[in-house]
């Protein structure tokens, strides 16, 4: 599947989520349980976002990746005009585009599930380590992981070659005038975020691996699954 299929089939995976139905109280319902999620994230992980780089790049990983906040725009624009991205941007960012839009629409798609399974209950620990077996297995969480470190690693390969870099830098405004400008600057912001560490490598590994223990602990119906994970 090429990097033009691999957006398609992430587009229509998106726009089929219930968060398009205008269902008012569900949509509330996934907001809550993604800031609840946001919020437990930067606690199980405070011990290596100590510095102004990590917190950056961590910030754009659980808003935009894992969260999702400005993923309906950046969509629209590759709805609108998938041929024109492919054409205008190089094929390296597009591959780097397929593999962080995939990741998102997982964690939605996974996210959406979640909410449902929690049926309006209160968010606790215990709600949620329930409605989280329910909803998901574990090769799914895994696949989660597996996207959101190859979107990360693929950023981060991106922003080590200044001459890519560069030429991304250049195609600003021709993106602006072809209106992809949501898609150009979500990937700006994710160069710019994991641009600042030496490497990406330390931080995402970390990441993933206490969220792969996190998993598997609730997997497990462990009786605290947020606590004593470490890196």
């Amino acid at each position: 599947m090429n990097h033009g299929e691999r957006l398609h089939q992430a587009l229509n995976n998106y726009f089929a989520l219930q968060q398009h139905q205008h269902n008012a109280s569900f949509n509330q319902a996934l907001v809550t349980l993604q800031q609840w999620q946001t919020k437990r994230l930067f606690a199980s992980h405070q011990g290596i976002l100590q510095g102004v780089a990590e917190q950056k790049a961590a910030n754009f990983l659980f808003y935009q990746v894992y969260g999702g906040t400005h993923l309906k725009p950046v969509a629209k624009d590759i709805q609108r005009a998938t041929n024109k991205a492919m054409a205008l941007l190089p094929q390296t960012v597009m591959h780097t585009a397929a593999v962080t839009l995939e990741a998102a629409v997982l964690t939605q798609q996974l996210d959406e599930a979640l909410a449902t399974a929690l049926l309006e209950q209160t968010i606790t620990t215990e709600t949620y380590a329930q409605a989280y077996r329910s909803s998901s297995t574990p090769e799914q969480r895994q696949q989660q992981l597996a996207l959101i470190k190859e979107a990360a690693t693929r950023i981060d390969r991106y922003v080590r070659r200044r001459l890519l870099i560069s030429s991304f830098k250049i195609m600003r405004r021709p993106a602006y005038a072809a209106k992809l400008h949501h898609l150009y600057d979500f990937l700006d912001e994710g160069f710019d975020a994991l641009g600042g560490l030496r490497s990406v490598t330390p931080l995402i590994q970390q990441l993933t691996h206490v969220e792969n223990q996190i998993s598997e602990r609730l997997f497990n119906a462990c009786s605290h699954p947020f606590n004593g994970v470490t890196p």
